[in-house]
């Protein structure tokens, strides 16, 4: 019986006879104990192994795509609900009921919004340069 494993060092794939303890990396040297490596497949015949090696290689060199496919094509906005407000804020001035709108876009409750933006207001992150409109300091 054949196996594939992934060199824990280098990271360089090769095929091992799994009927062996151990197995000598081909590119670093490195000895790996094979009840203490993964076995990413397991092949019956010689033949089939080349198919394996080429498989275990393309999942090692892209892993962060499986990562973006397996990931839901619009994440949920993380962080807290005044830096979500803030994120929504333009760089110029907004009508306040224009950035309440946003605010609910960002999950933000609307009489928690209000409070927010009177804390934002007390505290000079936020101005009034006129009324009804808001605008970053």
């Amino acid at each position: 019986m054949f196996g594939v494993v992934a060199c824990p060092k280098c990271r360089s794939v090769r095929s091992v006879e799994l009927a062996h303890r151990s197995a000598g990396c081909q590119r670093c040297g490195y000895r790996m104990v094979l009840t203490k490596v993964r076995i990413w497949e397991r092949c019956d015949s010689q033949p089939e192994l080349a198919g394996a090696i080429a498989r275990v290689r393309n999942e090692l060199a892209a892993p962060a795509l499986r990562a973006e496919e397996a990931a839901p094509p619009e994440a949920p906005q993380q962080g807290d609900m005044r830096t979500r407000l803030l994120a929504a804020l333009p760089d110029g001035e907004i009508e306040e009921e224009a950035l309440l709108a946003r605010a609910r876009g960002v999950r933000i409750p609307e009489a928690r919004a209000r409070e927010m933006l009177v804390a934002l207001l007390a505290d000079g992150t936020l101005c009034e340069p006129r009324p009804g409109w808001l605008a970053k300091v």
